[in-house]
Order: structure tokens, then sequence, then C-alpha cells
């Protein structure tokens, strides 16, 4: 389970990530896990 300390740190990760690639955090799931969740489509 999260903690207030972990959700903390991992907001953080996603805003500066979101920084570097230049788009708004809530945009880091079609970055990663649409990529992720297609390529697991293609291996079916």
């Amino acid at each position: 389970m999260l903690n207030p300390d972990g959700n903390t740190k991992y907001q953080n990760f996603a805003a500066r990530v979101a920084e570097k690639e230049g788009i708004y955090r809530i945009h880091l799931d079609l970055l990663y896990w649409r990529r992720n969740n297609q390529s697991a489509q293609e291996k079916d």
C-alpha cells in the first residue's frame, strides 16, 4: 500500500518525467501504459 511519503515521491518523479518529455503529467499514461499495453496485446 502506498503511504503519503511514497505517494509524494511518485508524484514528484512523474512531474520530472513529464517536464522532461514536455507533456502534462496526465498524459504519462498515454506515453507508458498504452505503449506497454499494446506490446502485451501484440504478444497474444
